[in-house]
């Protein structure tokens, strides 16, 4: 019967088939799954670089733009206040000076306000600051009828220059027969260098500001697109079944908590995936196992049959090759029948008062062909008084079993020292609190630290052709009697032990009445 090769490390399995025995089981490997083949998000990419930084340089645009607008505004009220009151506090000295306003006295005003004076008497005598013109071509603005109420709401051009206007009545001098008139003129460049003067700061500031704000969102954006990007690849790579751990960036904020989640999902799937290989793996031998039970079972049993038969038509005196191979068919029996359930809810044993001496003793010459074929002394450290426990005695038997033969190939298979007796010792005790102790300890070289910390898994094995089956199965039925199967290194020598709880009370007392 061919069976075709079936392949779990991929993370799912192929199609199996059996020639009809088992149906066809095909799984579709979750590793296929990749952000390549899935459908593309709708719309175009925005890369979180810019969706950090374009809000940020809006928000810093809008907010220094307003507070630019607000200076300006404001500097401007406040430039042209300052200026109509210079011309007011100048205004206000020639009228209540009563020293003559000649053309002296306005050039100094002029340097005291930065204006242009144009006085006119009441006898209509002109005197002025500087002014190239005094033509009365400046416009018909309204006059002010006192300093107080002077403002520079109207423009005039003289020349080529533009200046700001504004007029207004003086007190009647002594000896005029009019009211002299005072002519204001302020350059409106001299307003506007001001006027920048007091806006360019905040300006500049504000500008600074800007750029200071690209250059930190830029950064910012950069540290987290940058993390971003390596995260994606890290859940890609996590998607294609590469489970190992992202490096945690050193700064402790969402980032680093996200990093670090990942990385615990990124565990908590590989063994996930363990878990599923195992379950697959098991699935696999169980239908392996129902198709191919009964040819085998069937095998074994006509072997047996046969020599049974063999020995009720040639009766010999005492056969012990004869008999030892009738025993082996029937332990091949057992052993088939739990190996083919071992994905099937565990089933309780019977226990019963087992002689564990009797037991190994019968058991030994089982195992000491194949000892002395690999060239293994076998070796029986047997208790002075018979030991009991209650145990299932067929499973019992498969435990030692696996563990003598473990033993004997490991002690077989060792290299060093070339001198060394290979050698695999048996023995029986009893703990303190009546508990026994059953020991095989072989001088191999113990498990391979590839399989070592995961010995009684299923499948995990480091020979060429183990099935990695025989620990985990004697473990389950060990721990079936309440008991413990466990393993380590004594010097030079590899111990398994399997240590069975003691006899109930009552059963001690039974035993004691007979003595």
């Amino acid at each position: 019967m061919a069976v075709e090769p079936f392949d779990t490390t991929a993370g799912g399995l192929r199609f199996f088939r059996n020639h009809g025995m088992v149906n066809k089981v095909a799984t579709i490997p979750w590793h296929a799954i990749s952000p390549a083949s899935l459908p593309p998000a709708p719309g175009m990419r925005y890369p979180l670089r810019y969706q950090i930084i374009a809000p940020l340089m809006g928000v810093m645009l809008l907010a220094v733009a307003s507070l630019v607008l607000w200076q300006a505004i404001a500097l401007s009220d406040r430039t042209t206040h300052q200026v109509e009151t210079r011309l007011r506090g100048v205004a206000r000295t020639l009228s209540e000076s009563n020293f003559p306003l000649t053309r002296p006295v306005l050039e100094q005003m002029k340097g005291l306000s930065g204006a242009e004076f144009l006085l006119i008497d009441g006898d209509r005598n002109v005197a002025t600051s500087g002014l190239q013109s005094t033509s009365r071509d400046w416009g018909s603005g309204a006059m002010a009828s006192d300093w107080r109420k002077i403002v520079l709401d109207h423009r005039v051009t003289l020349g080529d220059q533009v200046l700001f206007y504004a007029s207004v009545m003086l007190p009647r001098r002594r000896g005029k027969s009019g009211q002299p008139q005072l002519h204001l003129f302020y350059p409106q460049d001299d307003f506007r260098r001001a006027w920048r003067e007091a806006v360019a700061p905040p300006l500049l500031m504000g500008g600074l500001a800007i750029v200071a704000t690209g250059l930190c969102g830029v950064w910012i954006a950069h540290r987290i697109s940058l993390t971003a990007n390596q995260i994606t690849r890290h859940v890609r790579r996590i998607a294609q079944g590469d489970f190992r751990p992202f490096p945690v960036p050193l700064q402790q904020d969402e980032l680093g908590d996200l990093v670090r989640d990942i990385n615990t999902m990124a565990e908590q799937l590989k063994l996930y995936e363990a878990k599923i290989r195992r379950t697959e793996q098991e699935k696999i031998l169980e239908q392996l196992g129902s198709g191919l039970a009964h040819e085998i079972r069937n095998a074994v049993t006509g072997a047996r049959m046969a020599l049974q038969i063999h020995a009720g038509e040639c009766p010999l005196e005492e056969c012990e090759s004869l008999a030892i191979a009738t025993r082996q068919l029937q332990i091949m029996e057992n052993q088939l029948q739990r190996y083919l359930q071992l994905s099937r809810p565990q089933e309780t044993i019977d226990p019963k008062l087992v002689d564990l001496t009797a037991m190994l003793e019968q058991l030994l010459p089982l195992m000491r062909p194949l000892a002395e074929h690999l060239l293994v002394v076998l070796s029986w450290d047997r208790p002075t008084e018979p030991m009991h426990a209650m145990a299932n005695r067929e499973a019992l038997e498969q435990v030692i079993l696996n563990l003598l033969q473990n033993g004997i190939e490991a002690a077989a298979a060792q290299s060093y020292p070339a001198s060394a007796e290979r050698q695999v010792t048996l023995a029986l005790q009893q703990t303190a609190a009546r508990a026994v102790r059953i020991t095989v300890t072989d001088s191999g070289a113990g498990p391979s630290p590839v399989v070592r910390d995961r010995l009684f898994e299923k499948f995990a094995t480091d020979k060429l052709h183990g099935t990695g089956l025989g620990l985990s199965v004697s473990r389950d039925i060990v721990q079936q009697h309440g008991g413990t199967l466990t393993w380590e290194r004594d010097g030079d020598r590899t111990v398994f032990t399997v240590q069975l709880p003691g006899l109930p009370q009552e059963v001690l007392d039974v035993e004691n009445s007979c003595r």
